[in-house]
């Protein structure tokens, strides 16, 4: 998923979603990690 990811597009490209809010911040936390040093922006909401 992180592979396919354009960098230098500005809209959504993609969307996760977790069935609880702890799971939705765990994740968030785990692509942030993966994404820090490539500059793509990410958001949890819940």
């Amino acid at each position: 998923m992180l592979n396919n990811i354009d960098t230098n597009k500005k809209e959504n490209q993609v969307i996760i979603l977790a069935p609880t809010r702890e799971l939705a911040i765990q994740i968030h936390e785990e692509i942030y990690k993966f994404t820090k040093y490539y500059r793509v922006p990410s958001a949890v909401i819940y």
